[in-house]
């Protein structure tokens, strides 16, 4: 794995390369207690909700649902919501930005030059938290929690220092692999799940392949609720479609694992973006894969009845 000029530092930052010996820290164990801002895989919707309103007051709240068809048959049910943990300052800086991005697109356009303006990373700040329940019973677990961060100008936190926060909460990570200073990939597992699964292809993290689950769970970063609720909606379908069919059986061995992304500017010295998702990959197969088979089930008995109605009525010949 080529890591650029920056491979010296990242290594004395402390980062896990692809293939070499975890470091599990004792005193800080990942596992199914960890969170994200305070969430847990244990606590319940409502739970959540509650514990998002206390921390940040006045935080829109939409609520996503999942849609199945089969034929005529459909279930709509509700799988997700999403807080937009935005502060108001940067709601504020985004718009002025966003106007003078505006600005500079018209003086170009009068000068003859045209073509849009487009923002650059780092540009625009965003905070958003998106919890994704269980389909089969969607009051109660939580089956995985993502966070969405762009860090707007001024606010960008020192890569180092981001790092040590992550090893402080969540210990060492036992896989870490991208391109830095450019992008970053770190994983964290329980010691003995890692130890059962770390030969898996394509393995128990998102790699940016066909990782249905994990797909869903990285969609905070949409910014129109439209695009949200498609990209939500996409991801269930192509989840429950996918443990159906077995192709995701690997993921009943994974647990609960933490993946963060981040996305490095200023040379890898800073982090623009992160993303990070906590999912408990074996409930979630598990609840998928069960409600699929509901689902297949009452579409065909719905298919059945209709059918038998239908056959009552003969045409004439």
């Amino acid at each position: 794995m080529l890591l650029g000029r920056r491979f010296l530092a990242a290594a004395q930052a402390g980062l896990v390369l692809t293939g070499a010996a975890p470091a599990f820290a004792g005193d800080v164990p990942f596992g199914p207690d960890s969170d994200i801002l305070g969430i847990r895989l244990s606590m319940s919707r409502d739970e959540a909700r509650k514990l998002i309103a206390q921390n940040y007051p006045g935080a829109p709240i939409s609520d996503f649902n999942g849609a199945l068809r089969s034929g005529d048959f459909q279930k709509v049910v509700p799988i997700a919501f999403i807080a937009d943990l935005t502060s108001k300052a940067v709601q504020s800086a985004n718009q002025q930005k966003n106007a003078q991005l505006q600005a500079d697109e018209r003086a170009r356009a009068a000068v003859g030059l045209g073509g849009p303006v487009i923002g650059q990373p780092g540009d625009f700040g965003a905070d958003r938290i998106k919890v994704l329940f269980d389909p089969n019973d969607g009051t109660t677990d939580i089956i995985g929690v993502s966070r969405y961060t762009a860090y707007p100008p001024g606010h960008q936190p020192v890569t180092a220092t981001l790092l040590a926060a992550l090893k402080a909460k969540y210990g060492e990570p036992v896989r870490s692999e991208g391109n830095f200073p450019y992008e970053m990939n770190y994983t964290w597992m329980q010691p003995d799940a890692w130890k059962r699964t770390k030969n898996l292809f394509p393995g128990c993290f998102h790699d940016g392949g066909v990782q249905t689950l994990w797909d869903d769970a990285y969609g905070a970063g949409v910014y129109t609720e439209r695009g949200e609720e498609e990209f939500t909606n996409d991801g269930f379908l192509q989840g429950v479609n996918f443990t159906s069919s077995g192709n995701l059986n690997y993921f009943a061995r994974c647990g609960v694992v933490l993946q963060v992304n981040l996305r490095f500017v200023k040379q890898g010295d800073y982090v623009g973006e992160m993303r990070a998702s906590l999912l408990n990959l074996s409930q979630a197969h598990t609840e998928l894969k069960a409600y699929g088979a509901a689902f297949w089930k009452a579409a065909d008995e719905a298919r059945a009845k209709q059918l038998n109605t239908d056959a009552a009525n003969k045409p004439k010949l």
